[in-house]
């Protein structure tokens, strides 16, 4: 079993509840695709700050998909009440230990760090986060030097290119876009007169 916290730790769920009384674990995937989740036999954990113990590395001897839902069982965790414990837990896992993605697919947090141009060459900014706001991903770029943070939309219409190799994303968005002066003009209103009563 692995002694070293992952220096390319990446955080994928936390244990959500106890499932059942042997204690199984109810595990809430931060993403969809959970394939390095339930193909590792370590996770390492992380505890609330305030119990001040240090992440350890768990050998766990099942996880599957149950109803919806992850399930695990861990090898430190015999029944109900000790999984009751573990509610709350991060998981974490190794970068390295992620089946590589298909073409043209990324992981999100590979994204981050990654400088953003936009088509006319100008620097927008690195990349700091990505969230899915229901409809699709966001790339959240932060501009250090303008003190500007973008929302750009991770769709086609707007990423144009990502370059993991050189650390770049091409996207199709203008610099202007997030001056208060750039917004397209308001429809002007049509003033209603008030009906006359007869």
């Amino acid at each position: 079993m692995s002694a070293a916290w992952p220096c390319d730790a990446v955080l994928v769920g936390h244990v959500s509840t106890a499932y059942g009384i042997k204690g199984w674990l109810k595990i809430h995937p931060y993403s969809s695709d959970a394939d390095a989740l339930l193909n590792n036999t370590e996770w390492w954990v992380k505890f609330p700050a305030e119990t001040e113990q240090a992440a350890k590395c768990i050998a766990v001897n099942t996880a599957k998909w149950h109803n919806g839902a992850i399930v695990a069982q861990w090898e430190t965790v015999a029944d109900r009440t000790a999984a009751e414990a573990c509610r709350g837990l991060e998981i974490w896992l190794s970068r390295a230990t992620f089946p590589a993605p298909a073409e043209d697919e990324y992981y999100l947090f590979d994204l981050q760090g990654l400088r953003v141009c936009n088509l006319q060459g100008v620097v927008l900014g690195q990349v700091q986060e990505v969230f899915d706001n229901g409809a699709h991903d966001v790339l959240v770029v932060q501009d250090q030097q303008r003190s500007v943070q973008r929302m750009i939309p991770f769709v086609s219409a707007y990423v144009v290119k990502i370059d993991q190799q050189a650390g770049d994303v091409l996207v199709d968005w203008q610099s202007e876009w997030d001056e208060p002066d750039s917004a397209p003009p308001k429809p002007k209103q049509r003033v209603r007169k008030p009906a006359v009563e007869a």
